[in-house]
């Protein structure tokens, strides 16, 4: 069992023996452990990362190939980007569209620009999806487990991938993250 008190004094208990044959079918699936890494389901999540940590040699290759860094872009390539999302070619329309979806997190305000003063209604048509397709609370949430797990794992290859993590995007969500985790590690 797993309690965890709120500010307003509420309690609320998980059942983590509940989840003990699912532990076992997951340990053969480090797939399915990922998955459930990123559950909107704290008990879920909480177990899963647990269990990637007990068996965190069996699954380090597979664990730091998931994990990458933010990618880094010029404000003057998403600025060229935005450009194409109007373009007359549905080829460049859509590399543009894939391209600024990749990095859409430090691309927000250069998109919102567009989605209000585009030179095309397909232009900021394309910009406002992008905006309505934005890293969600969700993904963000997923970020900060992965960044503990690794913090948890107390490993140099651990450090390293925080390390690694944290040469991404300045601006990137994972990145400030594994900074945090950083400072945590060196005290």
């Amino acid at each position: 069992m797993l309690a965890a008190q709120n500010e307003d004094y509420t309690t609320v208990v998980f059942d983590l023996t509940a989840h003990e044959d699912r532990q076992s079918v997951a340990l053969s699936n480090p797939n399915k452990l990922w998955e459930d890494l990123g559950s909107r389901e704290p008990g879920v999540a909480y177990l899963s990362m647990w269990t990637l940590l007990r068996a965190r040699d069996r699954y380090w290759a597979f664990i730091e190939k998931k994990i990458v860094p933010a990618r880094s872009v010029e404000p003057a390539k998403i600025d060229e980007l935005i450009k194409d999302l109007a373009a007359d070619r549905f080829e460049v329309r859509q590399n543009a569209t894939r391209q600024l979806a990749e990095v859409c997190e430090l691309a927000q305000g250069q998109l919102e620009r567009a989605a209000k003063q585009g030179a095309s209604a397909e232009g900021r048509r394309r910009a406002r999806k992008l905006l309505d397709d934005l890293p969600t609370a969700h993904s963000r949430t997923m970020a900060v487990r992965v960044v503990q797990l690794l913090e948890y794992m107390q490993t140099p290859q651990a450090r390293r991938k925080l390390k690694t993590l944290n040469e991404g995007a300045a601006r990137a969500w994972l990145t400030q993250e594994a900074c945090a985790a950083l400072r945590r590690i060196k005290g």
